[in-house]
């Protein structure tokens, strides 16, 4: 890609994190809840089945 285009690109997503995230301040407590929650679970699912796999 040519720079004007990686500028349009950053510009987009600048905005798009930006109305995102207005979005999400409203329900920020709910939003952090969800995210740890997934986090956790991506991680013990990783960890368990990451291990399974790594036995065999």
């Amino acid at each position: 890609m040519n720079k004007t285009t990686k500028l349009v690109f950053f510009v987009v997503l600048i905005v798009v994190g930006l109305v995102a995230f207005k979005f999400l301040a409203g329900m920020l407590r709910n939003i952090l809840f969800i995210a740890v929650a997934a986090v956790l679970a991506i991680g013990a699912y990783r960890f368990v089945f990451g291990s399974k796999a790594g036995k065999k």
